[in-house]
């Protein structure tokens, strides 16, 4: 990972959750392309995305092995 990243680590990945393409340790850097700098912007940037009526989430995320990859995760 490029230093001075910043973004939030998955710690836990809830049972049927739409996040299955993702590990315990990756890094969440980016969210619907704006870049997350910790824990409480992102949850915040989520709740604005659901409350205007977003399906989708699309997501920059930084794997265990430095790979950096863009996944879409559709929202119920």
């Amino acid at each position: 990972m490029p230093k001075n990243t910043t973004g939030v680590v998955i710690t836990e990945i809830s049972e049927g959750s739409p996040l299955m393409f993702v590990s315990i340790n990756d890094v969440i850097v980016e969210l619907q392309k704006k870049k997350i700098v910790n824990s409480t912007q992102f949850s915040n940037l989520v709740k604005e995305i659901i409350s205007k009526g977003a399906k989708t989430l699309y997501l920059a995320i930084y794997n265990s092995s430095n790979q950096r990859s863009y996944i879409t995760v559709k929202l119920k």
